[in-house]
């Protein structure tokens, strides 16, 4: 498990165990165990918490997790994707698709068809991430900030984060007692799609 993963780190603080994970069992082993005794869902594609789709430091609220998952099952109806996500980042909904399907999804032109449904639904502005989808794709500004706090000799385990904010051109740090920082975008540190 490479990925960051809040829900691991607090069963650990938590005293919880994960008895697959501890004896090394991959995704594969499972699915090889469970397609063996005749469970039917043995391939059905994993599935992360709807709310690994809202970056860091925002607020997560039952409105955005509703509009995020109507979001993505008309996107999974409408070109066939297993692999979706739509990350919705102040109101801009991110569309990350499988590569095959984005080149698809461009010659059939759905793009104007989802664009307006998302919007419908409350999003402000939509765009398709040209990457494609990308596992943990937002997990990346969460790792420019530990790399910026040590650059700014920040303390992130005595100074949280409490807000962190992505654009094209900026990321900020908002850090109790010591105002805004704001530092210029590091291109190979961030993804393409920021």
């Amino acid at each position: 498990m490479g990925d960051y993963r809040p829900g691991i780190d607090a069963l650990h603080k938590n005293g919880i165990r994960s008895p697959l994970l501890e004896v090394k069992f991959t995704k594969e082993n499972v699915r090889k165990i469970a397609k063996n005794v005749g469970l039917s869902i043995y391939d059905k594609p994993s599935n992360s918490c709807l709310a690994s789709r809202i970056p860091w430091g925002q607020r997560v609220t039952a409105e955005k997790l509703a509009r995020i998952e109507l979001s993505e099952k008309i996107i999974k109806q409408k070109i066939g994707v297993q692999q979706v996500r739509v990350r919705d980042i102040n109101g801009l909904a991110r569309i990350e698709v499988e590569l095959d399907k984005l080149i698809y999804w461009m010659i059939k032109n759905f793009k104007k068809e989802i664009f307006s449904k998302l919007k419908m639904i409350g999003f402000s502005e939509v765009e398709i991430n040209p990457n494609g989808y990308v596992s943990g794709s937002l997990n990346v500004i969460l790792e420019n900030f530990k790399i910026f706090g040590i650059m700014l000799n920040l303390d992130f385990a005595d100074t949280a984060i409490i807000e962190t904010i992505a654009t094209a051109k900026t990321i900020m740090a908002i850090v109790p007692n010591s105002g805004t920082t704001c530092v210029p975008t590091i291109s190979i540190l961030v993804s393409p799609s920021f």
